[in-house]
């Protein structure tokens, strides 16, 4: 399993909008090969601030088969013009 950490920056004032569109997105990456799960939390210091928690079985499920999917191009068009700045974006595997 593989655990993907994103950090996220949105623009000031754009939470419920970006909150909405990512309600959309969600139902998106439900499909993709490989997906387990995944969680949005917003930082309690930083209300523009987020971290995206995402588990794949494999690292290519994520890397490949999403990333060159159809519902990518969608997930990109609904929630990347609200990033400021470009997501990071880790990918982790368990160690204990």
């Amino acid at each position: 399993m593989i655990l993907e950490a994103i950090l996220l920056t949105i623009k000031p004032n754009e939470n419920n909008a970006y909150e909405e569109n990512f309600k959309q997105a969600s139902e998106l990456i439900k499909r993709a090969k490989g997906y387990i799960t995944h969680e949005l939390h917003k930082c309690v210091e930083n209300e523009n601030q987020y971290i995206l928690l995402i588990k794949w079985e494999t690292y290519d499920n994520h890397m490949v088969d999403f990333r060159n999917s159809e519902d990518f191009v969608e997930w990109r068009r609904l929630l990347h013009d609200f990033y400021d700045p470009k997501p990071q974006v880790f990918h982790y595997h368990q160690v204990y």
